[in-house]
Parts: C-alpha cells; structure tokens; sequence
C-alpha cells in the first residue's frame, strides 16, 4: 500500500509489520502508594479523606507509562519529485528501510480530577497520550533498489532517516488502540490504588472516569 506525504515522500507499507502490544503496570510504584493507602486508612480509620491527600497519592504514580507498542517494520521510501529533492540531507531518492520502535502511552496523573461528594469519591482522568518513540539505532538496516544493504556516509542522512522511522511508528501507533488500551489500563490501576477506601467500616464508592468518555 503507497502514501504520499505532503513534501512529495511516497512511502510504501510492506506486509512485515509486526505489532506486539505489552500491557503493563509499574508494580514497584503502585505497590508503595497502596502501601501508604492501607497504612494511612485501614490502620489510622481517624485520618481524614480529602481531595489534596487523595491527589498526593496519584502524584506518587504520575506520569505512568501504561502501555507499550512494540513495532518491527520494513518500509519503501521515495521521493517522487522530479524537479525538487525534499529531503533535507539525503540525496537517496529511494530506499527501504528495516527498524524496531518503541511507542509508549500513558497518563499524566497529576491533572486527575478529584471531587468527594458525602461517601462517593469521583476521580476523573485526562485521556491517555502518546508519550514518546524510541527507534533503536542498531535496528535500523538500509536497502537499496538492489536489496543491497549499505550505510550512509553522512550522520546527517543517517539522522533523517532515524526521524522518517520515528513518523512512520507514530502514525501506526496512532492507528491502533494504543491510546485506548492506557485508558483502561490506568482506569484499573487507580481504582486498585483507591481500594482500600472501600473496605473502611464507614466505606467510600470509588468512581473512576475518563475525561473524553464520561
């Protein structure tokens, strides 16, 4: 399948994509900030529940990276301008690309939302991103239109094409349920994180929401 972009790169998808989502949770993290719950609630049932304590205990797990897209791929690359070469540095104007990508998604637990309305406490979350994409460098393997393998002479073209890698496992990412799979995810952890409260003698509901899925 081709594409064009908007500079006048074509780039053509081959069928040896491989996508392995790895679910997952940062136990060490978790396992302290329920420590401190249990602590805090079930042994001392005198410690009062209020927003600002409640919003320390997320920040204990902020920033948790809940999923990850781990992606291998070979990919076509041509710049098929006749007038214009759009690449920055690479003088290429074909070539095929092999990599291993890391994409991670997560949420910033910092901007919940916490609300205690008599015994229901209501957390809201702000919808998982894409927090980043690693290529790993020594992954990457160049072909030419022979199915020659060669290295750039340049770390410049070296450089662009690690970036041309790093869009095109974004826009994969993007087009899988990433995003949704770290909602879930960090919907299940805040609510193990908040248990405890519901297991008080005068126990408290405990609502987690996502913020674009109210």
């Amino acid at each position: 399948m081709a594409r064009k972009e908007k500079d006048g790169t074509k780039v053509v998808r081959k069928t040896s994509f491989k996508a392995l989502f790895i679910v997952f949770i940062i136990g060490i993290a978790l396992g302290v900030a329920g420590t401190i719950v249990v602590n805090r609630y079930l042994l001392s049932p005198e410690t009062e529940v209020s927003v600002v304590v409640l919003k320390e205990e997320l920040k204990n797990c902020s920033e948790l990276a809940t999923s990850k897209l781990d992606i291998v791929a070979e990919e076509y690359f041509e710049n098929s301008s006749s007038r214009v070469i759009n690449w920055k540095y690479i003088t290429r104007k074909s070539f095929t690309m092999k990599y291993h990508a890391e994409v991670r998604a997560g949420v910033d637990l910092e901007k919940a939302d916490i609300s205690i309305t008599g015994r229901v406490i209501t957390v809201t979350l702000p919808s998982a991103e894409i927090l980043g994409v690693t290529i790993d460098p020594d992954s990457l393997e160049f072909y030419d239109n022979k199915r020659a393998i060669f290295n750039w002479s340049k770390k410049e073209d070296a450089a662009e094409a690690q970036e041309l890698a790093k869009k095109s496992a974004l826009e994969r990412a993007e087009a899988t349920d990433l995003v949704d799979q770290a909602n879930e995810q960090t919907r299940a952890v805040v609510e193990n994180l908040f248990a405890p409260l519901e297991m008080l003698e005068d126990p408290y509901i405990v609502e987690v929401k996502i913020s674009n899925s109210l």
